[in-house]
């Protein structure tokens, strides 16, 4: 039977770089483009490896376990033993979790093996399995999919919602730095795009604001008549009307805007997000001033951990 090794290495490096993607997706880093794709190459390279008189040296376990440190430490890097030993975890989890089922499913509807002459004998093509193709533009997909949201579901129940951490807003070339408190009955989101909404204190914070917006804002959460005509049209191309409830179960309307850029600092972690609106409410959120934001639960869910680089590049966030 011929073999087209370079097929074979063309469907590995497509269901590697798959996996890798995925394990960067749940540790909720962003590894540059030029990592994953060398990562995925080295990866693909065990099917060379394997060809020549070295493959028998290769099909070891400790070799095994070498060559997956390798992979990691090239998408990843190395920013301490814990973060490579938790990346090199989430790495071994996607592979059991992900191309297990894809394993499975594979010799569940493949039908390679037949009976001649009362001997079981196995059909191949070298090419790589018809299904193995199917499934890296199909099944794959799918199981990643399913995988993502039952991963959602299991941080949801991790996140400490009880706790105040420090708050980096940017918008354009302003910055704003308070206090928020993670609120697990904040459920406000924008029915439009389904971006939860993070509120703002403005009885606290209002000066830090242009006047003509606080003023527009204000004037919508009291139902009164309004004119958006005095707001700059930077704010106004940002800005969404989103339906809330305040205290007493009245129900009203709140001015929110996009940011280019919500950082989250909590537990010596740095935390990302752009997808999310700043929603400005006029009500006091805290009695004692403790903190001047509200941030929705899904906020700490969506955003993506910082690398060290990341952390380096804010400035004034320490």
């Amino acid at each position: 039977m011929t073999i087209y090794a370079d097929v074979i290495w063309l469907l590995n490096l497509g269901i590697d770089t798959l996996l890798l993607m995925l394990t960067a997706f749940f540790l909720k880093r962003d590894p540059s483009r030029w990592r994953l794709c060398l990562g995925a190459l080295f990866a693909s390279s065990y099917v060379w490896f394997i060809l020549f008189p070295v493959g028998a040296m290769m099909l070891h376990p400790l070799m095994k376990v070498l060559f997956s440190a390798v992979i990691v430490l090239i998408v990843f890097g190395f920013y301490g033993f814990r973060r490579f030993i938790q990346a090199w975890f989430m790495f071994y989890f996607v592979n059991f979790a992900v191309a297990g089922g894809l394993f499975a499913v594979h010799f569940l509807l493949s039908n390679e093996t037949h009976v001649v002459n009362g001997v079981m004998t196995t059909q191949m093509t070298g090419f790589g399995s018809p299904v193995s193709w199917l499934f890296l533009f199909v099944g794959f997909p799918l199981l990643a999919w399913f995988t993502k949201a039952r991963m959602e579901d299991t941080q949801m129940n991790k996140v400490n919602y009880e706790q105040l951490v420090q708050v980096e807003i940017m918008i354009g070339q302003e910055r704003w730095e308070y206090k928020g408190f993670i609120d697990s009955g904040n459920s406000c989101k924008d029915p439009m795009t389904n971006r939860p909404v993070m509120m703002i204190d403005m009885m606290r914070v209002a000066d830090s604001f242009p006047k003509d917006v606080v003023h527009f804002a204000r004037s919508v959460q009291e139902m009164e008549e309004v004119s958006h005509g005095e707001v700059p049209p930077f704010w106004l191309r940002r800005m969404r009307l989103v339906p809330f409830r305040t205290i007493g179960d009245t129900h009203s309307m709140m001015a929110a805007f996009k940011p280019d850029l919500v950082v989250i600092k909590n537990d010596g972690e740095i935390r990302e997000t752009s997808n999310v609106l700043i929603g400005f409410v006029f009500t006091d959120l805290s009695a004692t001033g403790e903190y001047q934001c509200l941030l929705h639960p899904k906020m700490m869910q969506n955003a993506r951990i910082s690398t060290i680089d990341t952390e380096r590049k804010q400035e004034g966030f320490t």
